[in-house]
């Protein structure tokens, strides 16, 4: 049975290639969304939307940060991270807003990262605020959100001096971000422009970090904890092949590869969201060798392989590089797509 779902799921992947694309799979989603339903913050809300459209049309709300217009941190070095292949030169990070999505992770992020929502952004402006005090419930709608951004309107103008921003800010500093009036078009474009990059950078440290955690798992399976399950990368299918025939020294070993070969998925899908294909294709062969090898993983074997073309498609497509090179130097496809490949094609 598993290896006719091998067959069946890599046969769909290669016939449905042609919709994998790079602008599909390579997304740091953002939802962003007002605070309460304020008249004032929602014309800031529309203010801001209409400035990313100027500043990014027409792919927005795709928004494109390709990796030379932005400023390298002064102490990340190409021997110190795990994206090898990764270019400032010739990279790309993309943000894609969901306007008006709601602050909720979605089910099957822990299986594709590609597919979660990684961040929150909500509008507030303080003219909606009558004290401090509302100044700080509104922030408090967020305790329950772990990454999140507030972006804060009119603080600046007259009528809202009765609200002292540093005194009542609930969420950590580089959390708050102040917007110019709507005003003033131009400054705000300057500004929105400015507050993206700082963002995109901010995304490639924090995937950056989660990939290099990843691989400490990964080298040292030990540091697994199987027990915690809220550490656990699961899914709704795990469920439905409990472990409870196994020994306790057993079912401490199983979930330990089937960590370590879901970790190196994961890490596969950070990289492609970070612009980096070469480096996700090598992960993702990589993490289809380990889940079909050490306790079958049906699912994630499937998305490995879906990885593995998403990966080759985005280094030809708009946005990737070295394809050409790559392809000649280390491409190896793995054999089970070649076996359906020859059934299709015959």
């Amino acid at each position: 049975r598993a290896g006719a779902f091998y067959c069946s799921t890599t046969t769909a992947i290669i016939m449905n290639v042609q919709s994998t694309t790079f602008s599909s799979q390579a997304i740091t989603r953002i939802s962003i969304r007002p605070l309460g339903d304020g008249v004032h913050t929602q014309k800031a809300y529309m203010a801001l939307i209409e400035a990313c459209r100027r500043c990014y049309s027409p792919s927005f709300p795709l928004i494109l940060c390709p990796a030379h217009q932005l400023t390298r941190p002064g102490d990340w070095r190409y021997d110190a991270t795990p994206l090898g292949d990764f270019d400032w030169q010739e990279g790309c990070i993309r943000i894609e807003f969901v306007l008006g999505g709601a602050f909720e992770g979605s089910d099957d992020a822990s299986a594709s990262a590609v597919r979660e929502t990684y961040m929150f952004i909500g509008v507030l402006s303080t003219l909606d605020c009558k004290s401090s005090q509302d100044f700080c419930d509104i922030q408090h709608t967020l305790d329950h959100v772990s990454n999140k951004r507030l972006f804060v309107f009119d603080s600046f103008m007259e009528s809202s001096e009765n609200i002292d921003i540093d005194a009542s800010r609930v969420v950590n500093p580089n959390e708050l971000v102040a917007f110019p009036p709507v005003t003033q078009d131009s400054v705000m474009d300057m500004h929105l422009n400015v507050v993206v990059n700082d963002l995109a950078v901010a995304i490639f440290l924090d995937l950056e970090a989660r990939i290099k955690h990843n691989d400490s798992l990964v080298n040292n399976p030990s540091l697994i904890k199987v027990d915690d399950t809220a550490k656990l990368l699961m899914t709704a299918l795990d469920n439905v092949r409990p472990d409870q025939k196994l020994t306790a020294k057993e079912r401490i070993e199983v979930v330990r590869k089937r960590e370590v070969a879901r970790r190196e998925k994961q890490s596969a899908d950070l990289c492609l969201r970070l612009g980096s294909p070469a480096d996700a294709y090598k992960r993702y062969n990589r993490a289809s060798e380990l889940t079909m090898a050490f306790s079958p993983d049906p699912l994630w074997y499937a998305l490995s392989l879906e990885g593995c073309a998403a990966s080759l498609v985005a280094m030809a497509d708009a946005g990737g590089h070295g394809a050409d090179e790559f392809l000649e130097t280390s491409f190896q496809c793995p054999e089970e797509i070649i076996n359906a490949a020859n059934g299709i094609a015959s």
